[in-house]
């Protein structure tokens, strides 16, 4: 039984639902009259059905308050990668609900109700033998996308806020799909200590990341401040000897740093997000600027602390395979913890529904 005044679940999805149905009551008509509009409704109903034992406390809140400016803040959904447009669609909107460590997934036929894919385009199955090239793999090739998205931080304020979600190679499972493609195979069975990360691909995606901060801060001139996490440099790294992390650790700091005196010289703040204080990550990052003698930069709090203001430009550490959020309240990375506070997870899937059903427009603009 559910402990007492907690609310029963089945109750709590129905009134989902129906404020779903609500919500959704408020797109133009332009994409309303569509032919597959209802059955994109009716995946996210299931989106909700299957969803509701993850979502954050506050889910209803925001999308109650946001449902006028849902049109606005699909709109602001914008892509930013060089692939090309079907394979970047592909990337972005073939997703999976939640999917932690390339293990911890939704059920196939339950991401399909609700998406309209089984798999995510990064993990779908493919024939090895083929050894086909995955350019939507490759260094430099990874998608980012930004939303404005209202985020409720931790004394209930509602701040309207820009997050761009940016994929760092995923390193944490050699089941994951990129694996092979930034650390080769050890020389000689057992051995766990030599260098195998596959630097100047490390560095090409680091780089990569950078320039999509770069370019989304010049696309949002009203976001003053730009908030910096540890990208990719925790649980991301999880498959690499200590040789290694290390390297990847100093290969990602350095672009991290070298990004902060260029977004100064674009006239914005910059800060740091960690749960960690003091942030080791941000230390390192430090130890960069003083060498430059650029001012260091500060920790300004942890995802979703009241220190979060309107227009910040929030950079996420997003994954290959699901929606921007993850695994949402039980998902304990930033992904997690942006999700779980903000609409981008409910948003980022009603883009995947409308992709299923051919619901233009889908994607927002391309950027860069």
């Amino acid at each position: 039984m559910p402990p007492a005044g907690a609310e029963p679940a089945a109750t709590r999805v129905a009134q989902r639902s129906a404020l779903c149905e609500q919500v959704l009551r408020k797109m133009p008509k332009t994409v309303t009259a569509q032919e597959g509009w209802g059955q994109v409704q009716g995946r996210m109903q299931q989106y909700i059905s299957h969803t509701d034992h993850i979502q954050g406390k506050p889910f209803d809140d925001l999308l109650r308050v946001s449902a006028p400016k849902l049109p606005e803040l699909l709109a602001s959904f914008k892509v930013y990668s060089a692939l090309d447009d079907q394979t970047q669609n592909q990337m972005v909107c073939q997703r999976q609900l939640w999917n932690i460590g390339n293990f911890d997934a939704p059920k196939a036929i339950e991401n399909q109700a609700c998406i309209g894919v089984s798999h995510s385009f990064a993990g779908r199955p493919v024939d090895a033998s083929q050894n086909l090239p995955r350019p939507e793999l490759q260094p430099g090739n990874q998608v980012a996308v930004s939303m404005k998205t209202p985020l409720m931080t931790a004394s209930g304020k509602i701040r309207e806020v820009v997050v761009l979600s940016c994929t760092a190679p995923a390193l944490d499972s050699t089941d994951q799909p990129e694996f092979d493609i930034y650390v080769s195979p050890p020389t000689n069975a057992g051995d766990k200590t030599s260098p195998r990360l596959k630097q100047a691909a490390y560095k090409k995606a680091f780089d990569t990341i950078a320039g999509q901060v770069l370019q989304c801060a010049k696309d949002h001139p009203e976001s003053k401040r730009v908030v910096l996490p540890a990208i990719g440099m925790n649980a991301f790294l999880s498959k690499l000897n200590a040789a290694d992390k290390a390297t990847a650790i100093e290969i990602g700091t350095q672009a991290l740093a070298d990004l902060v005196v260029t977004l100064r010289k674009e006239g914005k703040e910059v800060v740091f997000t960690d749960k960690d204080d003091p942030s080791a990550i941000m230390a390192i990052i430090n130890g960069h600027l003083d060498k430059v003698k650029s001012e260091r930069i500060v920790r300004a709090g942890k995802i979703p602390g009241d220190w979060i203001a309107d227009n910040d430009l929030i950079v996420n550490a997003w994954d290959p395979h699901s929606l921007v959020g993850n695994k949402l309240a039980q998902d304990y990375s930033i992904d997690g913890f942006i999700g779980r506070n903000t609409l981008l997870h409910f948003m980022h899937g009603l883009h995947c529904a409308a992709h299923a059903e051919n619901v233009s427009p889908v994607v927002g603009n391309k950027a860069g």
